[in-house]
């Protein structure tokens, strides 16, 4: 897709703030209207026009925000740290930043992130909501072993005669109050993520693994979203942290696995100058030799190549 193509029509580059959000809009190649404007859905109406294609930042008020602008077109969403790293500005502004997107996405250069249906927003909700109930049952459980311990009480499993002995003692009362409280809303959300699960149909083909479990099998599909957007296993297994990352020590282990031979640290092999090695042409030519540039390359020479000369023996 050309740059014409791609900049037809109505862009809108918004700069997301909680309260107020500064909004730069251009049609045809032109600014057309730009300022700040409360954040919402009436702040958003004063710039927006139906068939607009809107650039945001994911924060963490994005699934707000989208809720209030997505009905007027396409959203594009903008992952922030890679924006930082292409354009990187001294000078940071609400003005800026939003020209910046824009600019960035005119270019070709925009890094996207991906922008779930509302559906797939709500069911994510749903399990993150029960992530946070059980991590603050779980903090009142902590305090409430500590309060036991220290008056003498006994309470190790928080079973239904446990919670009603904790709330009858003046130490415990208000924090047993709260995690039976705590624990009724899990109850309640369990249910409703079992009847959810139950109409998604990815969730449930999941939840037939052995276990795992209703929560776990919509939490899974929840995240994943749509999974026509992964070109295949691979890039699932990327997107879900399962294969290992691999940085730039590699040049260096090339480096030294040419090297080393008979020799565990490649100095008989080596001998007194790197260029008598039977491997020195072949290192140069790839451009793997520390601390050389190869000669198809030009101006500066690699980091990583001075680290791996300092490395080898």
């Amino acid at each position: 897709m050309g740059e014409t193509e791609k900049t037809a029509g109505r862009v809108v580059s918004i700069d997301t703030g909680k309260r107020q959000s500064y909004v730069v809009v251009e049609e045809h190649g032109k600014i057309i209207k730009e300022g700040y404007t409360e954040t919402s859905k009436e702040g958003f109406g004063r710039f927006l026009t139906n068939g607009d294609t809107m650039i945001i930042e994911t924060s963490s008020c994005f699934n707000g925000i989208l809720d209030m602008i997505e009905n007027y077109g396409k959203v594009v969403a903008a992952y922030p740290y890679k924006v930082r790293l292409i354009a990187e500005s001294a000078k940071k502004t609400d003005k800026i930043d939003a020209h910046t997107l824009l600019s960035l996405y005119k270019a070709g250069f925009l890094p996207g992130s991906y922008v779930p249906p509302k559906r797939i927003r709500e069911l994510r909700g749903l399990c993150r909501d029960r992530v946070s109930l059980v991590e603050e049952a779980t903090a009142l459980k902590n305090r409430l072993r500590y309060k036991t311990f220290s008056h003498g009480l006994s309470a190790k499993t928080f079973s239904r005669t446990d919670v009603e002995l904790l709330k009858s003692n003046v130490f415990t009362s208000v924090m047993a109050f709260g995690l039976e409280d705590v624990s009724k809303r899990i109850k309640e959300l369990d249910a409703s993520i079992e009847k959810e699960k139950k109409a998604f149909r990815y969730a449930e083909l999941i939840d037939t693994i052995p276990g795992i479990g209703p929560y776990s099998a919509l939490a899974i599909a929840a995240e994943i979203g749509e999974i026509s957007r992964f070109k295949d296993c691979a890039h699932l297994e990327a997107y879900a942290g399962l294969v290992p990352r691999i940085y730039l020590i590699l040049p260096f282990l090339l480096v030294v696995s040419y090297l080393v031979e008979d020799d565990p640290f490649g100095r008989q092999e080596m001998g007194p100058s790197l260029e008598t090695h039977s491997r020195y042409p072949e290192l140069l030519h790839h451009g793997f030799l520390p601390g050389v540039a190869p000669p198809s390359l030009s101006g500066e020479v690699p980091p990583y190549l001075y680290a791996a000369s300092d490395a080898v023996p």
